[in-house]
C-alpha cells in the first residue's frame, strides 16, 4: 500500500477545491445528465447537502430521481412525451404532460422497502402497509400515488408471488393506471394477461 505524503495530500485537496467550483459552473442540464446520473442516492444527497446551489438545480421532478427509482426499484416510466388535443380553433396543440415528482416517489418507495425488509414479514403485513401508507403526505397527486402503490405491490409480489390478495390489489392498481394513461402500466397489464393464460 502506498503511503501519501503531506505534499501529495495537499495537492489532491487543491485539485478538489479547483474542480468543484468549475463543476458547478456547468449548466444544470449538463451537470444532471452527464455527472450526477452516475451517483447513487447517498452520494447525491451528500453532494446536495454540501452544495445548496446544486440542491436547487436538481428539482423534485428531475429526470435524475426517475433514474434512481428505476435503478433502485426496477420501475421504468415509459409515458409518452406529450399528446395532441384539438383546440376550439380545430388546430391540434401539443400538451405537455404533468411532471412527476420522482423525488417524492423515491422517498415513499424507500420507506416502504424498509418496512418490507423485516425478516418476519407475512403477506398480511404487505397488505397492511399498502392500506396504511395509502395516503402518503409526500404524494399529493394521484399519478405519484399510483406509481408508489405499484412499486410496493411489486416488492410484495417478489416476496410472496402466490399471494391472491397481492395479485388482486396489483390488478386494481393496473386498472386504475389505465384511467391515467401510462405505457408502462399497459405493458405490465399485458404481461399479467400472458401469465394468466
Amino acid at each position: 500500500m502506498l503511503k501519501r505524503t503531506g505534499k501529495d495530500a495537499d495537492m489532491q485537496a487543491l485539485n478538489c477545491s479547483i474542480t468543484m467550483p468549475a463543476l458547478l459552473e456547468l449548466p444544470a442540464e449538463l451537470l444532471e445528465l452527464n455527472v450526477c446520473q452516475y451517483l447513487d442516492v447517498f452520494s447525491l444527497t451528500q453532494l446536495s447537502t454540501v452544495n445548496r446551489s446544486l440542491q436547487h438545480k436538481i428539482t423534485d421532478c428531475s429526470k435524475l430521481w426517475g433514474l434512481l427509482v428505476a435503478r433502485q426499484f426496477g420501475y421504468v416510466d415509459k409515458s409518452p412525451p406529450g399528446r395532441r388535443i384539438k383546440s376550439s380553433r380545430n388546430v391540434q396543440e401539443k400538451v405537455k404532460p404533468r411532471a412527476i415528482s420522482w423525488k417524492a416517489v423515491f422517498i415513499a418507495a424507500w420507506r416502504d422497502s424498509l418496512e418490507l425488509a423485516s425478516t418476519s414479514l407475512q403477506e398480511n403485513d404487505v397488505v397492511q402497509i399498502y392500506h396504511k401508507q395509502k395516503n402518503c403526505p409526500e404524494l399529493h397527486q394521484s399519478l405519484e400515488a399510483q406509481i408508489r402503490e405499484e412499486l410496493l405491490l411489486m416488492q410484495g409480489l417478489r416476496k410472496f408471488p402466490t399471494s391472491v390478495d397481492l395479485v388482486h390489489l396489483y390488478a386494481q392498481v393496473i386498472r386504475q393506471a389505465h384511467f391515467v394513461p401510462r405505457a408502462s402500466a399497459a405493458n405490465t397489464a399485458s404481461a399479467l394477461r400472458r401469465l394468466a393464460i
